[in-house]
């Protein structure tokens, strides 16, 4: 039951409390904005720089609702702008009397604020600035998943591509069923589909249940350097892990000519084996422990971990 449709939304900072608000006379209009400027603060939109550096606060963005900024706030009734014994936090984030959020917005004709991302989680994915909270909540819409997150994984010819995490409310859930579910929502182009997927049992969070995703991309970097040097790491947090182009059963048995290295991670006990030998792929095949690493080949392959809680795992090849 509705108790009252008078609520207020709005927007804000730990820097510098609450900036923006979307009043009640403003829906259903505005919908999905944050709203505008308070009464005693100025929340601008200004551009965003390649190299990271303030843009000036008068250097903004197009009141249009398309072009990104970054979200900007002056209020001197609440904000002391600076950080106790921090100058150099204060020199990082205050710039002419204004805080420098690193949220990424857009702003309409009357100034309406839609904040769109980080500006340190934004995904550069051949020329194209995608934000991870849009792909985030269509997958979160999907019924089999209880969370998710995105980051942008390294990749050679566009850049960073799409990877999502997944922490699965139903243990049926597959890659393939995320693949359709993205692939046919209206909320996504076709440049923010998932090239990377990843069913995980859990994701990390702040104190303050937001998630980690700087400890995504970490991840995911430290993933890069092994592959660079030799080994490619297949399954994130011992589950699932695919390339959005699966290959045959055929393929995954000419792939187990491979060299495998696989590592147990049950618990505190580890086993590493680095035996050039075939390991079981496509059907039947199976193997007992959580993640693997397999040799750099002149025909790359990627690996399709599924996961079972209770039988042996199988694994499938496809092409990266």
């Amino acid at each position: 039951k509705l108790l009252t449709p008078n609520i207020f939304n709005g927007y804000g900072t730990t820097e510098s409390f609450w900036n923006t608000f979307l009043r009640p006379f403003d829906l259903p209009d505005n919908a999905g904005s944050a709203g505008r400027s308070c009464t005693d603060d100025e929340v601008r939109i200004v551009k965003l720089r390649e190299d990271g550096s303030h843009s000036e606060p008068d250097d903004m963005v197009p009141h249009d609702n398309v072009a990104e900024g970054e979200i900007i706030i002056s209020s001197p009734a609440k904000s002391a702008f600076c950080y106790y014994n921090n100058p150099e936090m204060t020199e990082q984030k205050f710039y002419k009397g204004f805080l420098y959020t690193g949220d990424v917005g857009t702003w309409d004709e009357n100034e309406f604020v839609t904040v769109r991302g980080r500006k340190d989680d934004m995904i550069v994915s051949a020329g194209e600035n995608i934000y991870p909270p849009q792909i985030e909540a269509v997958l979160n819409d999907h019924p089999k998943v209880a969370e998710s997150a995105v980051i942008g994984a390294p990749d050679k010819l566009r850049g960073e591509v799409v990877a999502a995490y997944v922490v699965p409310s139903d243990p049926s859930l597959t890659v393939e069923e995320l693949k359709e579910y993205c692939t046919n929502s209206p909320m996504l182009s076709s440049y923010k589909w998932p090239r990377i997927y990843n069913i995980v049992d859990s994701l990390p969070h702040t104190a303050t249940g937001k998630i980690m995703h700087r400890a995504l991309r970490k991840q995911k970097l430290t993933q890069t350097a092994q592959k660079e040097n030799g080994f490619v790491p297949f399954s994130f947090l011992h589950l699932q892990h695919v390339y959005s182009n699966p290959c045959s059963d055929s393929a995954a048995a000419s792939a187990s000519k491979m060299a495998i290295s696989v590592f147990s991670t049950r618990r505190n006990r580890s086993l590493v084996t680095n035996r050039r030998q075939p390991v079981g792929f496509g059907s039947g095949g199976s193997i007992s422990s959580g993640v693997g690493l397999w040799s750099s080949s002149p025909t790359p392959q990627s690996l399709h971990y599924e996961h079972s809680r209770r039988i042996p795992r199988r694994i499938s090849g496809t092409k990266a």
